[in-house]
């Protein structure tokens, strides 16, 4: 499964991380944006999915520094509103 392959994290198979279950219900998003370079937290980092089709860009939020990326609170809203219009 594709999920499993690009969105591992540590010993969660991919389709359980947050990044994984986006994937699987939305598909390859149209635009991914690394905005970590841009921040100046120490260690975290935050990725932009943009699906221009579906209008709504979601944020993946790293707060560990270790390649867990979580949906932050208002992407997991956004992100629900548009699995109930899908």
């Amino acid at each position: 499964m594709a999920a499993n392959a690009r969105y591992r994290e540590g010993s969660l198979p991919g389709w359980l991380t947050d990044r994984g279950e986006v994937f699987i219900t939305l598909g390859d998003p149209d635009e991914v944006v690394d905005m970590s370079s841009d921040l100046n937290r120490g260690g975290g980092g935050v990725i932009r999915w943009g699906y221009i089709d579906l209008r709504v860009t979601l944020y993946f939020e790293d707060q560990t520094g270790f390649g867990q990326w979580r949906l932050t609170p208002a992407s997991r809203a956004d992100y629900q509103q548009v699995l109930a219009r899908v």
